[in-house]
């Protein structure tokens, strides 16, 4: 399977509770990495306006990245070195900054500042005027910086692939610290995103070496580090904060690391559960103590991957609740949508995941997953749906075709691409329409904002959506 590029795609949701109203303004909208807004969307909805679909033109998108949204505006990296802002009512232009490097993680807003903060390949981090994309300054770093920013009070965190850690003052551009210190060996490349917990004051990441990491984020010493996890890496993806039990959730890389086929899948949480604690070479959901970073709790999550293996993180709502993707049998089909009983390693709830052709999740393809109110958003290479876990609901939204291109029935209504239209990016294309599921991984979730969601797809297209309008 060969990475393609994505098709970025809105719809419409309202405000972040750890941003300000209809706005998501960093990776998965705050440090915690929770992936939810409490604002509600729904049907109908309409296509908007999209951005970047015309072949002749189209720049790729990374699929490392997921815009943010801030002040009315949509900011979005790309692999033609540049950082745009759009318009987010219409679509428009506003302005593009250079850089030498190709931009491979998510940015972030930074309220305080009305700066916007992002990383290059070209081994710095950059901050520009969110208003009209001049510079404010740039640090370098020894290598490409793939990860997406986290900032929290003020503070600009990112890690590098030179080994760093790097803490940033947000208006000047001045090094806080770096973790290492700078006399000291680095650690092996560092393109994971990390999170932040306010109730330890820790922030999160992990290294190629498969260990995940808490620095103190005011001093940048090191509170603890993990032993080496169970995969073979983090991929871009990120630790999830739970502080009401005072933990953090990651996965890790399982594709192509172990007989997938093999464990209780059909069986209670508990037995699942079980089985991992007996055969922790299957392990690859980690869930450890956010003070120790030792095991805390069994998650009864087995094989779920994307077409690279990186399964997609947890979600969380505004009530603690945390959501999964769970998968059945052991390979591509079956994979259902869980609530997770952090109690009993039980599963508090199973969803029927789509049931009726609203959205599709396979084991070993890229889904990811945000979350609006009380409606899960599901996204994956061609389509994107919700469910709604108050009512058990499947809500069919967008697919990037006219016709379905995964072979499976879709009752979505709205597309963004007419089947005459060929990817731009894919080298596996047959025809217009086929075998696209294998070209465009989908591994980034939908940003939601100002009841839009944007959703990258083919990594050309950004396409804004009304929802209930």
């Amino acid at each position: 399977m060969k990475p393609v590029t994505l098709a970025l795609l809105c719809i419409t949701v309202v405000g972040a509770a750890t941003a300000p109203a209809a706005d998501w303004t960093q990776l998965q909208n705050g440090p915690q990495r929770r992936g939810h807004t409490p604002e509600q969307i729904d049907a109908p909805f309409r296509l908007k306006w999209t951005w970047n679909r015309d072949q002749s033109t189209a720049v790729r998108i990374s699929y490392f990245v997921q815009p943010i949204v801030a002040d009315g505006r949509v900011f979005i990296g790309a692999c033609d070195n540049r950082m745009y802002a759009l318009d987010a009512a219409s679509g428009r232009q506003l302005w593009a900054f250079q850089t030498e490097g190709v931009i491979m993680g998510t940015a972030a807003y930074g309220p305080d500042t009305r700066l916007v903060y992002f990383g290059s390949h070209d081994s710095h981090v950059y901050a520009v005027n969110a208003a009209d994309g001049t510079l404010a300054w740039k640090f370098k770093t020894g290598e490409g910086v793939w990860a997406a920013i986290l900032y929290v009070d003020g503070t600009v965190y990112v890690g590098s692939r030179d080994g760093y850690f790097y803490a940033l003052d947000g208006r000047t551009g001045k090094l806080a610290w770096q973790y290492p210190a700078a006399d000291q060996e680095p650690l092996p490349p560092i393109y994971s995103p990390a999170s932040f917990s306010p109730k330890t004051g820790l922030v999160y990441f992990g290294a190629r070496d498969v260990r995940i990491y808490a620095v103190d984020a005011k001093s940048g010493r090191l509170a603890a580090r993990s032993e080496q996890l169970n995969g073979a890496d983090f991929g871009w993806y990120w630790p999830v904060v739970l502080d009401e039990q005072g933990w953090i959730m990651v996965r890790t890389c399982n594709y192509h690391t172990h007989k997938v086929w093999e464990g209780p899948y059909r069986s209670s949480g508990r037995e699942i559960a079980a089985w991992i604690d007996r055969n922790p070479q299957h392990r690859f959901f980690h869930t450890l103590d956010a003070r120790t970073l030792k095991p805390a709790y069994t998650a009864p999550i087995l094989f779920q991957g994307g077409c690279y293996g990186r399964p997609a993180p947890p979600i969380v709502d505004d009530k603690g609740n945390v959501y999964a993707i769970k998968n059945n049998t052991g390979y591509m089909g079956g994979c259902t949508l869980v609530q997770l009983d952090l109690k009993t390693s039980e599963f508090a709830r199973q969803f029927t995941s789509g049931g009726g052709g609203a959205y599709r999740i396979v084991g070993d393809e890229g889904s990811a997953l945000s979350m609006a109110g009380t409606k899960i958003v599901v996204s994956n290479p061609q389509s994107l749906g919700m469910e709604d876990v108050t009512t058990s609901r499947s809500i069919p939204v967008i697919r990037e075709s006219s016709r379905n291109r995964d072979g499976y029935t879709n009752r979505a209504s709205l597309w963004i691409f007419d089947i005459s239209e060929s990817l731009l990016f894919s080298s596996e294309e047959k025809e217009p329409g086929v075998d696209v599921w294998h070209c465009s991984p989908d591994w980034t979730p939908a940003a939601i904002a100002g009841k839009t969601i944007y959703w990258l797809s083919d990594g050309r297209a950004l396409a804004a959506i009304g929802a209930g309008e």
